[in-house]
């Protein structure tokens, strides 16, 4: 449901977009964009900027979506999503269709995350580990790294392991 704090005697709306059980949810700061999870890896962004909030589906997460949170990246919205499968990804919403750029780090589940409001840091929870993560690295950034890291183009099998976006592979180097 979706209540409107300025207009408290207004009926909420039903947000009916997921078949499972929603178990996160994130308010962009400029309160534009609603971002919803649930047990099933249904990852749905919500643009509020409306009358009716209108759904886009978000492709990319593998398990239980556990833990959102926004921050924004050169102008726009970025939203990193945690759950099961130590899944932890970034999205950059300024991609019509975002793809996902995954972060390694936990062993487990990823319980818990806050993206700073400028989207320069991203901190997660492990569960099977309890381990706090900080990064401070931008995920535009983390691309230009691993080249310079490398000093060459990565392969094929380097960018499966480092560099997938949703099942797809990066662009990673190709003009090095």
């Amino acid at each position: 449901w979706l209540y409107d704090l300025d207009a408290p005697a207004l009926e909420p709306q039903r947000l009916a977009e997921h078949r499972g059980n929603v178990l996160a949810v994130a308010l962009s700061a400029d309160g534009q964009l609603l971002a919803s999870g649930d047990d099933n890896g249904e990852l749905v962004l919500w643009d509020l900027s409306g009358n009716a909030p209108q759904p886009q589906h978000l492709n990319g997460q593998e398990s239980s979506v556990l833990a959102l949170g926004f921050g924004e990246r050169d102008g726009h919205a970025v939203l990193a999503s945690g759950g099961e499968l130590n899944e932890l990804k970034l999205w950059d919403l300024a991609e019509a269709d975002p793809e996902p750029v995954e972060i390694p780090g936990h062993p487990g589940s990823v319980l818990n995350l806050a993206i700073s409001p400028d989207g320069r840091w991203l901190a997660s929870i492990g569960g099977e580990d309890g381990a706090v993560r900080l990064w401070s690295v931008p995920v535009s950034e983390l691309v230009d790294l691993a080249c310079r890291t490398a000093g060459r183009s990565l392969s094929l099998e380097e960018r499966n392991d480092f560099l997938r976006r949703g099942g797809q592979l990066a662009a990673a180097c190709d003009s090095r």
